[in-house]
């Protein structure tokens, strides 16, 4: 639904709610013999429409805050008058359809805007463009939706030469792509390729890739790797992307010099349309992207000549002409020819959609199981490989991609063949003595003067990432979906949008996996507009549904090993399936987003697997939206720490006075990208919960994961209920925002931290040989460690005893007045055993039996008269050597002391 005010948003949803109730109201017309289950059929579609409406109308933004209660209430109205309509319909026998939202407007207004790249215009790709397109008179207009050119008026970049002559039956681009500034200062001109160079055959041991002036070697390397997957493999890879192409499906010369190019760009295939002038400097000498027949064991001086008719090492051949006009349409697409960085696998994604993969070599990196993995795969032909170095590579080009073109385990050792794309001499120039350092450190076997060949371990302790990129065939079941991140509200400043649950795009994924190795992988990619736009750092959580268990499980304290915001192109999370439905939550989240960004998620499942995505698009009615902060008195770490209770809880108490309807709840938990975070919901009443348990869990986010948390849960029953926010380590602080939406109406409010309000004090001491006297019954109860409490007046006391390091200890805290010793037994006491120490008198308060629990035992708050008392923490077994902490509350000013 399209509009641009409030009023139209307004006015158009409150047109179809009308509608809606005028269908309803018909029912009242209708002749006797009428079936009535068509008008109410129409009614409930157009109540759900009007729902929807509604929906976007409060996600836009534009609703002032005054109106906004306004607007939810009608949106309530609608979805309960829908749900009548739903129970009236199913009363009479029929079924409603899944109330789901058409999001198919939405998102083809996405993949359209995504068309436009760097001021290129780009359109979806339909069908390969016919013959007629290429040949010399043509109208020069290619099949729709295809551009003929940019719209941009612009000339060859500053700096350049036209040629000096142009045929008037030639196309011509009225945009060239922009020049690097290593391009620019060797006077560059655009200059048709030589006709033999469209002549090639390949030449025995494949091509090897030259990255041309500029800076786009990750593009060189993963073409590289492409080439030598052709030739192993027999494949094509980036080679049919070229049109026009022969029957053979090989790329030709066009006639009137237009070529299409089709890639992967912005979330669907596309085409861009360039001519085929190419950058050459004055000299002859190409100034882009060129290949040349692999020659082991020569150097620069030698003069080979090849099948192809041109020289194997002559710096003015070009090899296959479809490769450099392939890259200068990518190049166009991409703002020029100069582009940053050193990870290949979104360009070979662009070109192939082969699945892109990035892994990062350092602590962490499971060197054993990813060789398995990619060895394996490299054996079937099912992944291309590329490498990046960092900033500090000794004996490598600081920040370049290099590919891979063999893998192999070679008696025992596991080698691969590397190139470096770009020149030897140019690049490593003032690198020098770290190739010689590399060299004699890694006992490299050079091929040429740009292969070597490296262990799996120098590999990855040399370069900084793994760059993969996997045959989709692997996984040919697929499924995508597009949406659009808007832009935060600036003018909002109760909480970050960004953090918001309501923003954060959410897709339920269902997969039904008929293998026990199956698979489903979900790559998040972002939508580029312009090269001077920054990407977000974004990342993509999946949980798995577990509605069907509620209250069965015990979530353990595992966590995701690293951080999966990324400031990438593409995101991919592997997820396993088990045999049988599998239901995940997709959740996509970014971190300081600042502007309206399109997304794109595609689902890859194993074959024989029916998969299924689905927008969780429609908002639950009723919502509350808490934003804290986790302090280092409140970050309590994980349920395996002591201090886990200390975590922030809330009450959360779901439907009306008197409801006994069952509801759909959604927590989302958005916090500090560096911070593992977990939510869950207890039988807890609305009041602090100190220990968890499997009967106490109704329902988890799952594995703690960095920077959200997500989980839903159906059919909860009205009530009070207990909700724990935690964050996976101990004492670290963090800001968070924490959404509940339900389909009741609910309330949350913060569960006050135990001794909240009162004056507190916390001793620390040892169980020592000495000191550990164990329980009552064990006859050495008074060796226990005491502190002494001085009340000044009456006051209601609190204490929690914990171990330092939690264990399976059986603890006690008790608290007893103080009495005068005589000849070392307390009259009415149990006895010192220390002379003329003080004696334990009458008890007071006690925290009860005997109990082995990771956040201690706690004495309940208990009204006392002023007086001395002692505090006496005990283990049951005597002995037990060991550290404890006691945390004492009281409403009035007190000390606490070891006596």
């Amino acid at each position: 639904m399209a509009f641009n005010t409030y009023n139209e948003g307004l006015k158009s949803a409150s047109s179809i709610a009308n509608r809606a109730i005028a269908a309803e109201a018909s029912l009242s017309t209708l002749a006797l013999h009428t079936a009535p289950l068509p008008t109410l059929l129409r009614a409930f579609s157009l109540y759900v429409s009007a729902a929807e409406a509604y929906s976007h109308l409060l996600a836009s933004n534009l609703v002032p805050k005054p109106e906004r209660l306004a607007v939810q209430k009608k949106w309530r109205l609608v979805l309960e008058r829908a749900e009548k309509v739903k129970r009236r319909v199913e009363e009479l026998g029929g079924k409603v359809g899944m109330a789901g939202i058409d999001e198919s407007a939405e998102e083809g207004a996405v993949v359209r805007r995504g068309g436009r790249v760097n001021g290129v215009v780009a359109g979806e790709w339909r069908q390969p463009p016919g013959d007629h397109e290429f040949a010399v008179g043509s109208t020069l207009a290619p099949s729709a939706p295809l551009p003929t050119t940019s719209t941009s008026s612009s000339t060859p970049p500053s700096g350049s030469r036209s040629p000096a002559s142009r045929s008037l039956s030639l196309w011509r681009d009225a945009q060239q792509p922009e020049l690097a500034p290593e391009q620019l200062a060797l006077d560059p001109e655009w200059a048709e390729l030589p006709a033999e160079s469209w002549a090639w055959t390949l030449p025995e041991g494949g091509w090897r890739v030259r990255q041309g002036p500029g800076a786009d070697c990750s593009v060189t390397a993963g073409l590289g790797a492409c080439l030598a997957h052709n030739a192993k493999w027999g494949t094509s890879l980036a080679q049919d992307s070229l049109y026009p192409q022969a029957v053979s499906g090989r790329p030709r010369r066009s006639e009137n010099a237009k070529h299409v190019v089709k890639l992967l760009l912005n979330g669907a295939w596309r085409g861009v349309v360039v001519d085929s002038l190419l950058p050459r400097g004055k000299d002859g000498r190409p100034l882009h992207i060129t290949a040349r027949p692999a020659q082991p064991h020569v150097t620069d001086s030698t003069e080979t000549q090849t099948t192809n008719g041109t020289d194997a090492l002559n710096h003015h051949a070009t090899g296959p002409a479809w490769l450099p006009i392939s890259v200068k349409a990518y190049f166009k697409a991409l703002g020029g020819y100069s582009i940053p960085g050193s990870n290949p696998a979104p360009d070979v994604y662009a070109f192939t959609g082969w699945i892109p993969e990035r892994l990062e070599l350092h602590s962490g990196f499971r060197r054993e199981k990813e060789w398995s993995r990619v060895f394996g795969a490299w054996q079937r032909g099912q992944v291309i490989v590329t490498l990046g170095s960092g900033r500090d590579a000794p004996g490598l080009v600081p920040l370049h991609a290099y590919g891979v073109l063999d893998i192999r385990d070679q008696d025992g050792e596991r080698l691969l063949e590397v190139f470096d794309p770009g020149s030897a001499k140019a690049k490593r120039a003032d690198a020098d003595a770290d190739v010689a350092e590399l060299s004699d450190a890694m006992a490299a076997v050079h091929l040429d003067n740009d292969t070597m060949t490296m262990s799996w371990d120098e590999v990855c302790s040399r370069f900084e990432t793994l760059n993969l990129n996997w045959d989709p065939a692997m996984l040919p079941v697929t499924a995508v979906r597009h949406w659009s991140w808007p832009k935060p509200d600036q003018a909002d400043n109760d909480m970050d949008e960004s953090l918001s649950l309501r923003s954060s795009p959410r897709y339920r994924v269902t997969a039904t996996a008929t293998r026990p190795d199956a698979h489903v992988w979900l790559l998040l990619s972002q939508h580029q507009s312009a090269k001077d736009v920054p990407l977000d750092d974004v990342a993509l959580h999946v949980f798995r549904d577990f509605r069907g268990a509620k209250g069965t499980r015990l979530a353990q304290p595992a966590h995701q090993e690293t951080n999966p915001y990324a400031n990438a192109l593409h995101t991919l999370v592997r997820f396993p399936l088990r045999q049988g439905e599998n239901v995940l939550n997709a959740v996509a989240s970014r971190d300081r987003g600042i502007f309206q960004t399109g997304f794109t998620l595609r689902a890859f499942a194993s074959e024989g697997t029916r998969l299924e995505m689905t927008r969780v698009s429609l908002n639950l009615p009723f919502s509350e939206t808490i934003s804290s902060a986790l302090t280092k008195r409140s970050a309590g770490g994980h349920p395996g720490q002591a201090t886990h209770h200390m975590n922030p809880q809330y009450k959360l108490v779901l439907g009306g006075a008197g409801s006994s309807k069952a509801s759909t709840l959604r927590f989302g938990l958005h916090g500090a990208c560096d911070l593992a975070w977990n939510v869950k919901l207890l039988w807890g009443n609305g009041e602090r919960v100190f220990e968890l348990s499997s009967e106490s869990i109704i329902a988890s986010s799952g594995p703690f994961s960095y920077g959200m948390a997500y989980c839903e849960i159906d059919d909860v029953e009205a009530g009070a209920y207990t909700v724990l926010v935690s964050s996976y380590e101990r004492d670290v602080p963090g800001n968070y925002t924490l959404s509940v939406e339900a389909s009741s109406p609910l309330t949350v409010t913060q569960i006050p931290q135990e001794g909240a309000g009162m004056y507190a004090r916390s001793v620390s001491g040892q169980w020592t040989t000495a000191t550990a006297g164990g329980r009552p019954s064990g006859g050495n109860y008074a060796a226990n460690p005491r502190v002494e409490l001085v009340l000044s007046q009456p006051a209601t006391l609190q204490a929690r005893l914990a171990l330092t390091v939690p264990g399976p200890v059986p603890v006690n805290l008790t608290i007893f007045k103080r009495v005068a010793s005589v000849a070392g037994v307390a009259e009415g006491g149990t006895g010192s055993g220390a002379g003329d120490a003080p004696g334990l008198g009458e008890q007071v308060a006690t925290s009860g039996p005997y109990v082995e629990r990771v956040s201690g035992v706690g004495l309940p708050r208990t009204k006392v008269p002023a007086g001395v008392y002692l505090a006496v923490p005990s283990t049951y077994q005597g002995g037990v050597v060991g550290g404890w902490t006691m945390d004492v509350w009281a409403n009035v000013a007190f000390s606490a002391e070891l006596a």
